[in-house]
This record gives structure tokens, C-alpha cells and sequence, in this order.
């Protein structure tokens, strides 16, 4: 009794609908299928390939723990060594161990120094010792029991407790030195490329803090990594402005490029000049 007649007003109505919702699933049934057929250029898969890498990527938590020659060396000789330092000795590796970003405190790093001095001078006797005994020569038997004069042989070696020692000391103290010319040599190969990213990162006018996270975000810069991280940490967490960081930075850096590049981004953001000018 309440079934509508033939003649309602309600049965074109649900037939428009019916109409409608075929329409609808057919196109996105065509939409559906022709999303499949798209082919991916080489240059958008790689970028796809590196969109889920970083989606997946697990972030692990590194705790550094101590050398155990390095604690050694500070529980024995650091009260000494820091007594060394106070009296303005070793004042060149304090500022190559910042500069080469070695993870040693001057302390630790003349305790080092002190202890291995010791261990080869220890390891000079015995060489002084045997060689008082033996000599060596280029056919077999290599090493053959020595019969001249007992102290000849020792005024001939005696050489070898001044000079293993010696250096030892000698090569661990240039040692930092030679460490900071490499992060030099490193910088300056990367420094070029990074500055024209930098040039138009900060053409849209972004926050000069963000500009060096984005160049750490890359991985492309492994060298710069760390002294832009040095930046991005002394804004972030410990507070401080921008431009003292830059300057702070500039007089620790181990290249001298890029110490008149944070020198000359401080002063463009101090002056309010326009800052992608600044990387020409």
C-alpha cells in the first residue's frame, strides 16, 4: 500500500542519482588506471628513492665513552700537564685542537703527549739494549750477535734514548697542526659549491639559521657539516645571537675562506644588506 506509483515524483529523482554515481566511478576508474600507465623519469625516481629513505630512516642515539689510555693518561698526569698550561706552555695546540675539531681538551691532550713520551722513552732502552747486543744485517741471518768493542757500541747507540723520545714528542705535538691543515684543504674543496646553494637558499629571503641547517640537511658537506653545526647548536641551544656566533666561528675555523665568509654574513645581517650578494 505505500509503494510509490509509477507516476511519482520520487523515481526520476533516484534515477538522476543513480546516473550521477555511475559517472563518478567510471572517472575515477579511468583516473585510476591512467595513473599507472605514468612512467617515472630516472631523475624522479631517484628523488622518490630519497623521499622514503629519510621516512625510514631511524634515528640511533651514540654515546661516546672514554679512551681508556686517554682516562689513564688524565688520572696520572693531568694535575701536571694543566700546571704546564697555566704557565702559557702549549698555547699553539689549544687553539689547533678547536680548530681541527679534534675531541680533546688541552689537558687531556698534553697528558697524552706527557704519557706516550714516557712509554717511548721506555721503548728506547730496549732498543738502546739490543742493539748493544745485536746488529742487523740484509742476508740471513738477519740478526747476528755483535763482537766488537762493548763500548763502542754503546757511544754508537746511545743516539736512540734522545732521538724516539724526542720524536714522539715531536710528532704528537704538530700532530693538530696537521690536522687542522687537512680540515683546511677539505673546507675549501666543499666551500665553493656550498656557497652558490647558499646563494639561492637565501634568496627567498629565509631565516640565516635555517639557510645552515638546510646545507647540513643535504649530507653533501661533510666538512662544513661541523662548522655549520656549531652554528645552528649556538643559536639553538645555547641561545646566543646570530652574529656573535659568526663571529665567534670565524676566529675558530681552521680555513681562512671560510672565516671572511661568516665575517661577512655578520656584518651584512648587522647592516641589514642584502644577504645573497654576500656569497658572490
Amino acid at each position: 500500500k505505500n509503494t510509490p506509483s509509477p507516476n511519482s515524483g520520487s523515481g526520476p529523482l533516484d534515477n538522476k542519482a543513480t546516473r550521477n554515481e555511475g559517472a563518478i566511478e567510471m572517472f575515477l576508474h579511468r583516473r585510476f588506471h591512467s595513473f599507472k600507465k605514468i612512467k617515472l623519469e630516472g631523475f624522479e625516481k631517484e628523488t622518490l628513492k630519497r623521499i622514503r629513505k629519510k621516512e625510514e630512516r631511524v634515528i640511533e642515539k651514540r654515546e661516546k665513552k672514554p679512551d681508556f689510555y686517554v682516562s689513564l693518561s688524565n688520572k696520572l698526569l693531568s694535575e701536571f700537564s694543566a700546571s704546564l698550561i697555566e704557565k702559557g706552555m702549549f698555547k699553539s695546540i689549544s687553539i689547533n685542537l678547536i680548530k681541527s675539531n679534534m675531541d680533546f681538551l688541552p689537558k687531556s691532550y698534553v697528558s697524552v703527549i706527557l704519557s706516550t713520551t714516557i712509554l717511548s722513552f721506555i721503548a728506547s732502552i730496549f732498543i738502546f739494549a739490543f742493539f748493544i747486543f745485536f746488529s742487523i744485517q740484509a742476508s740471513f741471518p738477519f740478526i747476528v750477535a755483535d763482537t766488537g768493542a762493548i763500548m763502542l757500541r754503546v757511544f754508537s747507540t746511545l743516539w736512540i734514548l734522545l732521538a724516539v723520545p724526542a720524536g714522539t714528542f715531536l710528532l704528537m705535538y704538530i700532530y693538530p697542526m696537521l690536522e687542522k691543515g687537512s680540515v683546511e684543504g677539505k673546507i675549501d674543496r666543499e666551500l665553493p659549491f656550498a656557497t652558490i646553494n647558499m646563494a639561492a637558499i637565501s634568496s627567498s629571503m629565509i631565516d640565516p639559521t635555517k639557510l645552515f641547517e638546510i646545507i647540513i640537511s643535504t649530507g653533501e658537506y661533510p666538512a662544513l657539516e661541523k662548522e655549520f653545526g656549531k652554528i645552528v647548536n649556538g643559536v639553538n641551544i645555547l641561545g646566543y645571537d646570530l652574529i656573535s656566533v659568526l663571529r665567534n666561528s670565524a676566529f675558530t675555523s681552521p680555513s681562512k675562506k671560510l672565516a671572511d665568509l661568516f665575517n661577512g654574513i655578520a656584518i651584512t645581517i648587522n647592516t641589514g644588506g642584502d644577504l645573497p650578494k654576500c656569497f658572490d
